[in-house]
């Protein structure tokens, strides 16, 4: 719960950070979704996100994003009637470019592609025991994002994005253009 509140509290400092650096036309999004890594049951996650538009290229733009999971996707198994629970939680930290489709008044589709890192715990406990393991990496993720505006500087925002080849989120939030 501590190492939680200390993500949020970095996010929060964050934002008010890059808000304050805010250009024309720049953007922020709060989303929750859901996260299903292969094989655990699905967790939920807080994504936070600043985008700012490429001055050279029209529908090009730049974000930069933190995710963290707010509950932890989970799997439980029986060996020789003991139950274990394995537990998930992971943070990410990442630069896209982003390449959006307008289409019509209120619509707009995107995909992106950036580099990611990535810290990830497991912790697995059964009655008498518990482990944990951490992995921190670098790689390659992509996604897709559908907006809608609300008004003129305020959308809905819907977004999947694959971490890795077990590991994705699917998420709904607010974007609010500077």
């Amino acid at each position: 719960m501590k190492r939680r509140v200390t993500r949020i509290l970095a996010i929060a400092m964050t934002l008010a950070a890059v808000s304050t650096a805010a250009k024309a036309e720049s953007y922020v999004k709060a989303q929750m979704g859901i996260t299903s890594p292969d094989g655990m049951d699905s967790g939920t996650i807080l994504v936070l996100t600043y985008g700012m538009p490429r001055p050279d290229k029209q529908n090009v733009t730049y974000e930069f994003e933190f995710a963290t999971t707010m509950t932890e996707p989970e799997e439980k198994y029986t060996i020789w009637g003991v139950t274990t629970t394995a537990d998930l939680s992971y943070s990410t930290a990442a630069g896209y470019m982003v390449y959006g489709f307008p289409f019509g008044q209120k619509f707009s589709t995107n995909a992106r592609i950036g580099l990611i890192y990535e810290s990830l715990e497991v912790t697995a406990s059964n009655a008498g025991a518990s482990a944990s393991s951490s992995e921190t990496k670098f790689g390659f993720s992509f996604g897709l994002g559908l907006d809608y505006a609300l008004t003129e500087r305020t959308a809905l925002t819907v977004n999947y994005t694959a971490l890795r080849s077990n590991i994705d989120h699917t998420t709904l939030g607010i974007k609010y253009t500077f």
